[in-house]
């Protein structure tokens, strides 16, 4: 059977092999860095552009009733489909740009070096036993006073 302390560490390896949202934000508040955010779906976009418009003219055809979110999803979701290949490809065209700048920030982000870690309790346990006084941690760096 794992003890607890096992699956901590077992969790934290997994964590640091297989980078998340969650885990990134971790990252940036290590590092310093911000790292880049990826572009947002054509659909997505079509949505945040058109929303407001779509709800008001929602509440409009319907005054008395309360106009759901998930109305004006399906709503925005047919007029995308229905849209002219023209204004698709402009707009694939915009993503696929948006696109590579983010892969190319990517890129850079994950050339200058993963974060700098604070010393493990492990090498300060190793400063103590081995020298004898009270380590002072610092960054990665373990002074002894």
């Amino acid at each position: 059977m794992e003890t607890a302390r096992a699956r901590v560490l077992r969790a934290q390896k997994f964590r640091e092999a297989h980078p998340t949202l969650a885990n990134r934000r971790e990252l940036e508040a290590r590092s310093g860095r911000k790292a880049p955010v990826r572009p947002s779906p054509i659909l997505a976009r079509f949505v945040k552009e058109h929303f407001e418009k779509v709800k008001g003219e929602l509440s409009k055809a319907t005054p008395n009733a309360k106009v759901k979110p998930t109305d004006v999803l399906k709503e925005l979701t047919r007029q995308f489909h229905a849209i002219s290949p023209e204004v698709r490809t402009k707009a694939e065209e915009a993503y696929q740009k948006d696109f590579a700048r983010y892969t190319k920030e990517l890129e850079a982000f994950n050339a200058a070096g993963p974060p700098k870690r604070p010393a493990t309790a492990y090498i300060v346990r190793r400063a103590r036993s081995t020298h004898g006084s009270s380590p002072r941690v610092t960054g990665t760096c373990v002074l002894l006073c």
